[in-house]
């Protein structure tokens, strides 16, 4: 079954999947971004449906909420548009490639730093939006009363599936829940840590799945300043129409 398949075939249902991004930027925040310091994430997946699903269709929702996470921040987030469309479209490009030979087509994102503007503080060398520290997420909520405030953030995405409509041809849309604070880091280094942390969980064939979906989103938006609202339902679904479907038997 292709991601096309997957799509169409989803019986209309309140929530698919939720996906959680919890983000630590702790050490950073008292760094200053000095080099060497890094924020912490963990990811964690919940299917929200009582039907069982075989590994494959859940590594297909999968790649479908982290896809539209990815299209909603572009969407959202005017100030890394461009620097999160260049290096996700960069890291697809190298994962696509990479998944029809023998090696792994996990993406690869290059590193990011976020250049901070503060007349009070000339040393301030910014902060780093990739790469993260990925950890178990009992890790984080041990550290959550240490933690400087503000932190940890948890992003929550939910993929949900309904009737058609202009916004969601496919019947599919995304809920996003993004807590008020340090948007300018956690938003587009959530997009990135999602994408990474499932891209290095998937088998090669899934890998190369996820890579077109991501290409076909920034081809679908040409240039970043397409991305407008309510597109990422319409740009998830072009890519997927774009991929490769396999032959019938």
């Amino acid at each position: 079954m292709g991601l096309l398949d997957w799509l169409t075939g989803r019986s209309a249902q309140a929530g698919e999947l939720r996906l959680s991004i919890l983000m630590d930027y702790s050490l950073l925040m008292i760094s200053r971004g000095l080099p060497g310091a890094t924020g912490v994430a963990a990811v964690d997946w919940t299917g929200l449906t009582s039907a069982p699903t075989n590994p494959r269709s859940r590594n297909l929702a999968r790649i479908v909420l982290a896809s539209l996470l990815y299209a909603r921040i572009l969407v959202v987030h005017e100030e890394t548009r461009l620097e999160l469309f260049t290096r996700v479209g960069e890291a697809a490009t190298d994962a696509a490639d990479a998944a029809w030979s023998p090696r792994s087509g996990a993406l690869h994102f290059r590193p990011w730093n976020l250049a901070v503007c503060d007349p009070l503080d000339t040393a301030a060398l910014g902060f780093p939006l990739w790469p993260w520290l990925m950890v178990a997420k009992q890790d984080i909520e041990a550290a959550r009363s240490q933690a400087a405030i503000g932190n940890p953030r948890t992003y929550v995405a939910t993929l949900k599936m309904g009737r058609p409509c202009t916004v969601a041809p496919a019947g599919f849309l995304i809920h996003l829940d993004m807590p008020e604070g340090f948007e300018r880091v956690f938003a587009p280094a959530s997009a990135l840590i999602a994408l990474a942390s499932l891209s290095g969980e998937l088998d090669v064939a899934m890998q190369r799945q996820l890579a077109g979906v991501l290409l076909g989103v920034n081809h679908y938006y040409g240039s970043p300043e397409n991305a407008s609202m309510w597109s990422e339902a319409k740009a998830v679904v072009a890519a997927v129409e774009s991929l490769p479907q396999p032959p019938v038997a």
